[in-house]
């Protein structure tokens, strides 16, 4: 596997699922998957714990340089605060028909605007998936 140069991540955000509006200004992102374990284990196991995995989400991590102007930065707050529900689309290397994407409906779990005298303003949020996840190659 090739290295992927992390400027190349891309993170978009939808209301409806079908058009997607990226979030700009983003300075590190990051794509959690969890798994519960189900005991799966037997009389027959001889002894050993067995498990397999039960339940699953997907979280994603997002922070950057707060733009107040940025068209999907606008959703993500408005849909933090309102408490809505959005879809998220992410994409470790933007390459169309070779590289994968991970798409998902989501729940804005935290949402943070920082700032400081002297410095930028920057926001982070995190998002966990509710429901399936596709995980396909890009369009």
């Amino acid at each position: 596997m090739g290295k992927i140069i992390g400027r190349l991540a891309r993170a978009a955000i939808s209301t409806d699922g079908v058009t997607y509006t990226d979030i700009g200004e983003v300075k590190t992102i990051g794509l959690d998957t969890s798994h519960d374990l189900a005991d799966a284990t037997t009389n027959d196991s001889a002894g050993w714990k067995e498990e397999k995995a039960a339940d699953s989400q997907v979280s994603l991590e997002v922070s950057g340089k707060y733009d107040s102007a940025n068209a999907g930065q606008v959703i993500l707050m408005a849909a933090a605060f309102a408490k809505t529900q959005v879809y998220l689309r992410f994409r470790p290397q933007v390459s169309s028909g070779v590289e994968k994407q991970v798409v998902f409906l989501s729940n804005i779990s935290n949402y943070k605007v920082n700032t400081a005298t002297g410095d930028v303003e920057e926001f982070s949020c995190s998002v966990r998936s509710t429901g399936a996840v596709t995980y396909a190659t890009q369009p």
